[in-house]
């Protein structure tokens, strides 16, 4: 963040710790992000004016562009990708490309939800497009007895855990009124410097940063076998007969496998498997 409290980070990660839970941006903040294919103005603190400010997007890599451009971009690559770190923007299977949602600035609209929802996480994009997925494929219906899925399936894509490490105190950027700080701080040009979901990019040697969670390896999807022992091991069964005390450890063995984990300090992995135990103990209420 430069001197005068301006925000000009196209990396949108960076940008929750100055919003509040509530997705108001915080006193005294002012985005200035500019597109990267144009260089107009993102509306992200001001509205948009049809003219030098534009409404924008943010990629599933993280990146944000003005929503016209990034269409555009898309429409005329044939190999679609973000302009800023090459992440492939199509899906392997049916091959069509993504569709960017458009972020919109309102009073009741929760800007710090709309961009986290917009970012995948490190299982990448599925293999294909939701209007291609059939409707077993797509049905999401929890079954505690169901070998092939189950309770880690439904946490996988509930509990997006890069974009709750950058809520966190991980050092090396500026900490607001929340206690959050930026996972990785912009360059002097404005830029993130690692980029959390890396394809081709090369990083420099930036000291007194913590090591960049390799997300380009094998899949973090649950093992459908591990899940099964999980399950009969914690007590098997439907969601209403677990304990909490079960729960919480099927969410302690769940963030431990996962390879980025290990970048928390002791409390702060405590407060993440909390927040995990929290969410899959709401989501199995509602069931």
């Amino acid at each position: 963040m430069a001197e005068d409290n301006s925000i000009t980070d196209n990396f949108a990660l960076n940008w929750l710790p100055y919003f509040s839970p509530e997705g108001d941006v915080l006193p005294d903040i002012l985005f200035a992000v500019e597109c990267g294919i144009c260089g107009n103005q993102l509306a992200i603190s001001q509205p948009p004016d049809g003219d030098d400010i534009e409404t924008f997007c943010v990629l599933p890599c993280g990146h944000a562009f003005g929503h016209e451009c990034i269409n555009s971009w898309l429409g005329s690559s044939n190999s679609p990708n973000c302009p800023s770190c090459r992440y492939s923007l199509y899906h392997s299977g049916c091959e069509h490309v993504i569709a960017p949602d458009l972020i919109c600035l309102g009073d009741s609209y929760n800007m710090r939800e709309a961009i986290s929802s917009c970012i995948v996480g490190g299982d990448g994009l599925p293999s294909e497009c939701e209007n291609c997925r059939s409707d077993g494929a797509s049905s999401s219906h929890w079954d505690g007895n169901n070998d092939e899925g189950g309770f880690d399936d439904q946490f996988q894509s509930s509990f997006p855990l890069e974009s709750e490490f950058s809520r966190m105190n991980l050092g090396g950027g500026p900490s607001n009124a929340y206690g959050e700080v930026s996972y990785f701080p912009p360059t002097s040009s404005g830029t993130d410097p690692r980029m959390l979901y890396p394809g081709n990019a090369q990083y420099g040697d930036y000291s007194g940063l913590p090591p960049v969670p390799d997300l380009s390896g094998p899949s973090l999807a649950p093992d459908p076998i591990r899940s099964r022992h999980r399950r009969r091991r914690h007590g098997g069964g439907s969601g209403e007969n677990y304990t909490p005390e079960q729960i919480r450890e099927m969410a302690t063995e769940m963030f431990d496998e996962r390879p980025d984990s290990g970048f928390l300090l002791p409390e702060q992995r405590e407060a993440a498997i909390d927040e995990l135990t929290r969410r899959v103990t709401r989501r199995l209420s509602q069931r």
